[in-house]
C-alpha cells in the first residue's frame, strides 16, 4: 500500500469518527483537521474540498459492506445461502456499532441535498438487489424476481433503520443485527413459500410464462421451451469447446456446492449422507467427462482419395427425455450430461420427492453459465399403484416395477462377508445403496446359513439420522412408503415366505420420520412382487435355487441384459461358466461391491468401441 493511499485512508477514518461524534453539520474540515491533527491543507491536495472528502468517505463506507458481502456470498453453497449472505452482510453487527450507525445516518440525511451522495447510494442499492435477483433465480417464479429483490432489499434498509430509530430499551424488536437478520429471514422464507398469483388476462412472455415445479418453497425453473425437435439457439451456436468449457464450470459448481447439495438431497430424500456425497462426487466426474466427450465431437475433416475431403460434425439440437427419481436425482442429473456435450437440449419430469434438491442443482448449473432451456425440468404426479400384483406405474416414487441388479451366492463363499454387502445395496453392481435394489439368489445347500447371515448383518446397520456420517440406513421417503412395504412384506409371508429379520417400522411419533428395521425374507418365489418391485429400502428378498443352469436362464436371462450381476463361490471355475451363461456387459466374481460404483464402471463402458463383457474377480489367496 502507498504512502497516498495510506494516508488517504487515515483522512477517511479521522471523518468517520467526527461524523459520528458531532454530526453532519458540526464536522467542518478545520474540525476534522484539529482530530486528525494535520493541516486543512492535506484534504484540498488528497479529496479536492469538503464535498470530495464527504464523497470519498461514502464510498470507502459502501466498499467496505461490499467486500464483506463478497466474502459471504463467495462463501455460500446455495442459492438460499446466497440470499441470506446479502442479507447477513447489510445487517451484519458492525452495522449496528454506534459510530458506523451514526456515519450511515448522517449521510443518508442528506442524500436529498448532494447528487454526489445520491450517486453512491445509487450505486450501493443497484449492486444490493443485482446480487438478490442473481441468488433468487430458480427459488421464486421468474416473474416474482425483481418484485421480491426490491421488497428484500427495502426490508433491510428499513430494519435498519427503524432499529437505529429505536430508543435503548424501549422494547423494539428489531433493535439490533441479530434480531434484524431474524426478521429479514422470517420476510424470505414467506416470500419462498407464498405461491404466486393467478396469471392475469395480459400476455405473458416467453420467459415468464415458463412453468416451475415448487415444493417447499423452492422452485425449478423450465426455462424456455417451443417444443419443436431442437434445443435452445444460443447453445445449438456454441461450438465444441465452448460446450466443453461450459460443462467444466458446471463441474466445478457442484464441486464447490458439494457439501451443502449431499445435506440438502439427504433430507429430502432420507438418504444417508454417505450415499449422497457419494453420489455427488459421481455426478461430477459426468460433467467432467462429458466436457472430454464435448471436445470429441467437434466437427473433423478427412482427406480422401482423389483430392475430395469428408467433414463429419456431431448432429445435435435435439430433445432428450429422462425421468429423475427421487431416489439419486444428482447422480440420474450427471448420467444425462452427454446431452448437453453434444448440443441437445434435456427435457426431463422430476419426482415432486426430489424437487428441492433437483431446483438446487438446476440453479448450480445455470450460474456456472448452462443457458435456460438446457436443462428443462417439468413436474410430474407422484404415481400409484394399479392393483395388487408387482406392476405399477412409471411415475411411482416408489414401488416401480422393472430390471434390477442380480446377487448369486454358490457354496464355498464367505457368506458373513456377503451378506454385509448385500445389506449395504452392493453399489458395485447395483448401482445403489438400498438393498432391496438387486436379486438376491442363493442356491438351496446354503439358502439357511445364508440367511442367518444376512440376518446378523441387518442388526448390525447403523440406522439413524441421514446426516451423521455413520448412519448406513436412513428413513423411508414417507409413511404412506413404509406401509406400502409392510403390505408387500404381509403377502410375501402369506404366500409362505419366511421373515427372518426386521418386518417393521419404527416411529416414536407421527411427527417424526418412518424407519424401516433392516429386513430379511427367506423363501420368495421367482414372481416375487417383493423380490421384483424397487422398494427403496432396507430389504433383502432371498429366493433359492437348486441348480446354476436354473438361476442362469429361469432367474436372470429373462430380465434386462444391461444389468448388471455379483457372483459369490468358492469354485473359480463354475463362477466363471455362470458369468458366462448371463452373458451381461458387467460382471463381479467375488468382490463385495463397496468400491468403485456402477456408475463409474458404466462409463468406461461407454468408452469400450467396440462394446465389450468385462468381469472383475477378486485375487484369491493363491492367484489367478
Amino acid at each position: 500500500m502507498s504512502d497516498d493511499t495510506v494516508r488517504r485512508r487515515q483522512l477517511i477514518e479521522a471523518t468517520i469518527e467526527t461524523l459520528a461524534e458531532v454530526g453532519f453539520h458540526a464536522a467542518s474540515l478545520s474540525e476534522i483537521a484539529r482530530r486528525a491533527k494535520v493541516s486543512t491543507g492535506l484534504f484540498a491536495h488528497y479529496f479536492g474540498d469538503k464535498d470530495g472528502l464527504l464523497e470519498a468517505t461514502l464510498r470507502f463506507m459502501a466498499a467496505r459492506l461490499a467486500r464483506s458481502t463478497a466474502a459471504r456470498l463467495s462463501a455460500a453453497a446455495t442459492r438460499l445461502e446466497r440470499v441470506f449472505a446479502v442479507c447477513e452482510a447489510a445487517l451484519a453487527d458492525e452495522e449496528f456499532d454506534r459510530r458506523t450507525g451514526a456515519v450511515w445516518l448522517a449521510f443518508w440525511g442528506q442524500m436529498a441535498h448532494s447528487d454526489r451522495f445520491r450517486r453512491v447510494q445509487r450505486v450501493y442499492e443497484l449492486r444490493m438487489i443485482s446480487n438478490l435477483r442473481h441468488a433468487l433465480h430458480g427459488l421464486v417464479p421468474e416473474d416474482r424476481v425483481d418484485p421480491s429483490a426490491v421488497l428484500i432489499a427495502a426490508g433491510i434498509d428499513g430494519l435498519w433503520l427503524r432499529s437505529h430509530a429505536a430508543a435503548p430499551g424501549d422494547g423494539a424488536i428489531f433493535s439490533d443485527g441479530r434480531s434484524a437478520r431474524a426478521l429479514i429471514r422470517v420476510l424470505i422464507e414467506g416470500l419462498l413459500a407464498c405461491p404466486a398469483p393467478e396469471a392475469s388476462a395480459a400476455p405473458l412472455s416467453k420467459a415468464s410464462s415458463a412453468p416451475s415445479l415448487q415444493r417447499g418453497g423452492l422452485a425449478v425453473p423450465a426455462g424456455p421451451w417451443n417444443g419443436k425437435a431442437q434445443g435452445p439457439p444460443d447453445w445449438e451456436a456454441l461450438g465444441a469447446a465452448d460446450r466443453a468449457r461450459v460443462l467444466r464450470r458446471c463441474a466445478d459448481a457442484l464441486r464447490t456446492g458439494q457439501g451443502a447439495l449431499a445435506r440438502l438431497e439427504a433430507l429430502e430424500t432420507g438418504r444417508p449422507i454417505r450415499a449422497t456425497a457419494a453420489d455427488l462426487s459421481e455426478a461430477i466426474a459426468d460433467f467432467e467427462d462429458a466436457a472430454g466427450a464435448a471436445l470429441d465431437m467437434r466437427r473433423v475433416r478427412i482427406e480422401l482419395a482423389g483430392g475430395r475431403v469428408e467433414e463429419r460434425r456431431s448432429a445435435r439440437g435435439r430433445v432428450v427425455a429422462a425421468a429423475i427419481p427421487w431416489s439419486r436425482p444428482v447422480l440420474e442429473i450427471g448420467a444425462c450430461a452427454r446431452a448437453p456435450a453434444r448440443g441437445d437440449a434435456l427435457r426431463f419430469s422430476v419426482d415432486p420427492h426430489a424437487a428441492r434438491t433437483v431446483a438446487e442443482v438446476v440453479g448450480l448449473l445455470a450460474n456456472a453459465g448452462l443457458p435456460d432451456g438446457v436443462l428443462a425440468p417439468a413436474p410430474r404426479e407422484a404415481g400409484r399403484r394399479k392393483n395388487a400384483d408387482s406392476s405399477f406405474d412409471d411415475t411411482a416414487p416408489f414401488g416401480r416395477a422393472g430390471p434390477k441388479a442380480a446377487t448369486v451366492n454358490l457354496p464355498g463363499a464367505d457368506l458373513d462377508a456377503v451378506a454385509r454387502s448385500v445389506c449395504l445395496g452392493s453399489r458395485a453392481w447395483t448401482g445403489s445403496t438400498f438393498a432391496s435394489q438387486s436379486l438376491v439368489c442363493v442356491h438351496a445347500s446354503i439358502r439357511r446359513r445364508f440367511a442367518e447371515a444376512c440376518a446378523a448383518a441387518a442388526a448390525g446397520l447403523v440406522t439413524g439420522d441421514p446426516l451423521a456420517q455413520e448412519t448406513e440406513v436412513g428413513p423411508l421417503l414417507s409413511p404412506e412408503h413404509g406401509q406400502w412395504i409392510l403390505d408387500l412384506l404381509a403377502a410375501e409371508v402369506g404366500a409362505g415366505a419366511s421373515l427372518v429379520a426386521g418386518g417393521r417400522t419404527l416411529s416414536a411419533s407421527p411427527a417424526e420420520p418412518v424407519f424401516l428395521a433392516p429386513t430379511i425374507v427367506e423363501g420368495c418365489g421367482p414372481r416375487s412382487a417383493l423380490a421384483r418391485a424397487h422398494t427403496f429400502a432396507p430389504v433383502v428378498a432371498l429366493q433359492s435355487f437348486d441348480d446354476d443352469e436354473q438361476v442362469a436362464f429361469a432367474l436372470l436371462r429373462e430380465d434386462d441384459a444391461a444389468q448388471a450381476i455379483g457372483v459369490f463361490a468358492g469354485d473359480w471355475e463354475r463362477a466363471a461358466r455362470l458369468v458366462a451363461a448371463c452373458d451381461r456387459p458387467l460382471s463381479f466374481v467375488n468382490d463385495d461391491g463397496l468400491g468403485e460404483s456402477l456408475h463409474a464402471w458404466r462409463r468406461r463402458l461407454a468408452a469400450d468401441a467396440p462394446p465389450v463383457r468385462r468381469t472383475i474377480m477378486a485375487r484369491p489367496p493363491g492367484g489367478f
